[in-house]
């Protein structure tokens, strides 16, 4: 199934989803005016967004409605048009039985002009509109109306013809001349493909391809063919990567170019978010174009976040004695923003680009994701005193009377069940549903049986402390899925906030990860970079320099031919 193509204009994309429940008629008769407005735009124009819903819907906005108060540039609204009529399409789930008028498949109009795909790629962007069908077996595929492509045709009557296909002679002078560039220049097949489509006029691309041909036959091929990356590469950079090793060391010790490692890690990066399963309750309030402004605004989703759950048994029993019932207001907004941000994150996973995906596209993924950490985190904390009455009813004493390792076991057990409750909790059932409610019996199932076995093996005369130093395990790094490859290593917190420690770390951790002070949402790199005054790339840096300090790896090197990457002083990378 073709990935749907992204529309770059917010206003489209809203107004896409405003039409996702139109009757197939209606959305004809839009994709129609959308293949009208494109053969008239003026590219240097501004179109107001009001104009611009008229004409596509034949609504009018009411006086005042600012909403519509804005323009779109003729040469962006072209290159976005085709993509939302793809939108519509896909929404309305057509068929070709659905299309009155004539029109072609994406094959027979590439046979038609003598062109590849990404030229007709290029010509969408260019106002060339395409729609989206479903075949009989399931299939999408797209096709351009006869009419269309002929207004196409018109509007370009000076357009150069395709080039004819290189000959011989042609592919033997490309292949002299970049061998020469190799031997004397040691230049890449890229470096080599984009000298030589400057002096053919042809295409970098199909320089390369032509260049790539002669190798895969040749006994003595010009440019050496490296293996395509794997699953496991991908993974091993990006694993690499997170340990705060810097890209330039990846490279050499993989044997790749800095921009392959880039792409690798990014895929691997993206490989992970796909692995995940985000189901969640969800709202019609999602689907509304200001549900994000609506359900992530409110204070309580934005503050009071990121505190530190890494406590000795004796401070968790007392904390949970003494802690107030959430309230329902602060417990519903919390959850149904985690649920939000699960739904939001979910469908722009889908919409990635399948190879080198954008670096900015991932990082605002994880970040949400690591927003959503912290929303059910709180929600667990909220539910320390019912885990703590529990297991203590089940035991019938005080769970600090038992030893070490029942304290720690059924601590652990139980902030788990806590943690499967805020996950699958829904706050958009009607009241009286609570979280605690719906913790009670995923308490009741995970201790019932610990806390009979932890109650056998106790002495009926041992004596009992409540001061006894006891050190629990940091649930807070395991309440999601994600956290396990998402979360920064947890001596990075505990370096950052040592005295002494450099200040920039402490701050910018802080921000990536909205941990307390000041416990606000986290932010993507290029927002903690304007906030620090040194811009995505400067974060970025920075935030590999405190990784790799925090876990003293020092000048880490990368061994390709071993299992895990290896570092200095015989400490592994996994």
């Amino acid at each position: 199934m073709p990935r749907l193509t992204t529309l770059r204009i917010g206003a489209l994309d809203d107004l896409a989803r405003q039409l996702r429940f139109a009757p197939r008629p209606a959305v004809l008769r839009h994709i129609r005016a959308a293949e009208a407005i494109a053969a008239d735009l003026e590219p240097e124009r501004a179109y107001p967004l009001a104009w611009l819903v008229f004409s596509l819907t034949g609504y009018r906005a009411e006086e005042g409605d600012e909403t519509h108060d804005v323009a779109i540039v003729g040469l962006a609204l072209r290159a976005d048009l085709s993509a939302f009529v793809e939108r519509l399409s896909d929404q309305a789930a057509l068929t070709a039985d659905d299309l009155d008028d004539a029109h072609l498949s994406l094959d027979e109009l590439c046979a038609r002009w003598r062109v590849d795909r990404k030229t007709i790629e290029r010509r969408r962007r260019e106002g060339l509109i395409a729609r989206r069908v479903r075949d009989a077996d399931g299939r999408v595929r797209l096709v351009f109306a006869s009419a269309v492509v002929e207004r196409f045709e018109r509007a370009r009557p000076d357009a150069p013809p395709p080039l004819r296909r290189l000959d011989r002679a042609e592919r033997a002078l490309l292949v002299r001349r970049a061998r020469r560039y190799r031997e004397r220049l040691g230049w890449s097949l890229n470096q080599a493909a984009e000298r030589l489509a400057e002096r053919s006029g042809r295409s970098r691309e199909t320089v390369r391809r032509a260049l790539r041909a002669h190798d895969e036959g040749a006994a003595e091929p010009i440019f050496a063919r490296r293996a395509p990356l794997t699953d496991r590469d991908r993974l091993a950079a990006q694993r690499a990567r997170r340990r705060g090793l810097e890209i330039a060391r990846i490279a050499e010790g993989m044997g790749w170019t800095v921009s392959t490692t880039q792409r690798a890690i990014h895929e691997g990066r993206a490989a992970l978010l796909r692995s995940l399963d985000l189901a969640a309750p969800s709202s019609p309030m999602f689907q509304r174009a200001d549900a994000r402004g609506v359900l992530l605004a409110p204070p309580e989703v934005r503050s009071g976040l990121g505190g530190a759950a890494h406590e000795p048994a004796a401070v968790f029993v007392a904390s949970a004695r003494e802690a107030a019932r959430p309230a329902e207001t602060v417990e519903r907004l919390r959850a149904a923003a985690a649920c939000y941000l699960r739904w939001s994150v979910q469908r722009r996973i889908k919409s990635l680009r399948p190879t080198s995906p954008r670096a900015s596209d991932l990082d605002a993924i994880e970040t949400d994701l690591r927003w959503c950490s912290l929303l059910l985190i709180e929600l667990v904390r909220g539910q320390r005193a019912l885990a703590l009455r529990t297991i203590e009813d089940l035991l019938g004493a005080p769970l600090l009377g038992l030893p070490a390792e029942d304290v720690r076991r059924l601590h652990a057990l139980s902030m788990r069940a806590l943690a499967d409750a805020a996950w699958t909790f829904d706050p958009f059932r009607p009241a009286p549903h609570r979280l605690a409610g719906h913790a009670t019996g995923h308490l009741a199932r995970a201790l019932a049986r610990p806390a009979a076995e932890a109650r056998r093996r106790a002495s009926p005369g041992a004596r009992r402390s409540h001061h006894r130093e006891i050190d629990l395990v940091d649930w807070s790094r395991s309440v999601a899925p994600w956290q396990r490859w998402l979360e920064p290593p947890a001596r990075l917190r505990r370096r950052a906030m040592e005295p002494g420690a450099p200040a920039h770390c402490g701050m910018l951790a802080a921000l990536r990860n909205g941990w307390a002070p000041p416990g606000h949402p986290p932010m993507t790199l290029a927002e903690a970079g304007r906030a620090l005054g040194v811009g995505g790339a400067g974060a970025a840096q920075i935030e590999a320099q405190c990784v790799r300090a925090a876990l003293g790896l020092g000048d880490a090197r990368v061994d390709p031919s071993r299992a895990a990457f290896r570092v200095g002083r015989r400490r592994s990378v996994r």
